[in-house]
């Protein structure tokens, strides 16, 4: 929260932080928590513009041109809970506060919340482009991008896990019992100890598939490893597509082959 206040409060006209931390480890309810001193809803004496943009809000949203005619009248926070969609809004957003800087005089601060560094925080022609100019991006990045500030899961996240395995299997028709639950987080368990971060396994997403795997009481899941559990989930016919807010289904569907790709994953070849 100190990390926080002080980027808010730092000097300057525009600054962006990372908000960095896998699914589970709480960064977005930290952030509402946090934001609420800034925002005049929850907040009377604030003197701030204080807001938030979700991916599942509607596609004007992710719309760049009404931040590039942006009219800066207070001093502004901006959070983007994961930036899938909104890079261009990220650039609108920055250049917006930079160039205009001088006229309005007031603070902007946007976080970006993310489970890796936003690519487009990587861009060098993105910080090139904030100075108007080919000059070196490294003095810009200096300039308006803060530390990333990373958080981690809880220690122990069993009983969050617990939950999601039981609410997977009831999605999928079926009241797994207390045994049921308990010997499917087991196995999950084990299958983090062959991980060199247990982390990567102990994941809400894991733990969602392990409860699907419930449903067939036929199915041995005692020797699966997680790409076992990410086979199964995409040989199943009633998986749930990768559809986006504005109803792109096979471009989504398609990045998300790719990355399981990447991982060694094949997609299956049923339709989305």
């Amino acid at each position: 929260m100190k990390r926080l206040t002080q980027f808010a409060e730092s000097d300057g006209p525009f600054r962006v932080m990372p908000v960095i931390a896998p699914s589970g480890a709480g960064k977005t309810r930290l952030i509402s928590e946090w934001m609420k001193h800034y925002s005049a809803k929850a907040n009377q004496f604030s003197k701030w513009e204080a807001g938030i943009l979700t991916s599942d809000l509607n596609v004007a949203a992710r719309d760049p041109e009404p931040w590039s005619n942006w009219d800066i009248k207070k001093d502004t926070l901006i959070v983007i809970d994961y930036t899938y969609a909104f890079d261009e809004v990220v650039k609108a957003i920055a250049e917006r506060a930079v160039n205009r800087s001088h006229r309005h005089g007031f603070k902007v601060r946007l976080i970006v919340i993310d489970h890796v560094m936003p690519k487009v925080l990587h861009e060098d022609f993105f910080w090139r482009g904030l100075a108007g100019g080919p000059r070196s991006s490294d003095r810009f990045q200096a300039d308006f991008l803060e530390r990333e500030l990373r958080l981690e899961p809880e220690d122990d996240n069993s009983d969050m896990l617990r939950k999601i395995i039981a609410a997977a299997a009831k999605a999928s028709g079926v009241e797994a019992s207390d045994r049921a639950v308990s010997n499917a987080l087991s196995h999950l368990d084990r299958m983090a100890m062959a991980q060199e971060r247990r982390d990567v396994v102990r994941h809400p997403l894991f733990a969602a598939l392990m409860g699907r795997s419930l449903r067939d009481p036929k199915v041995d899941f005692s020797t699966w490893t997680r790409r076992d559990l990410v086979l199964q989930y995409f040989s199943g016919q009633d998986r749930l597509p990768w559809v986006s807010a504005d109803g792109k289904a096979s471009e989504t569907a398609s990045e998300k082959a790719l990355l399981g790709l990447h991982a060694g994953v094949p997609p299956s070849g049923g339709p989305v």
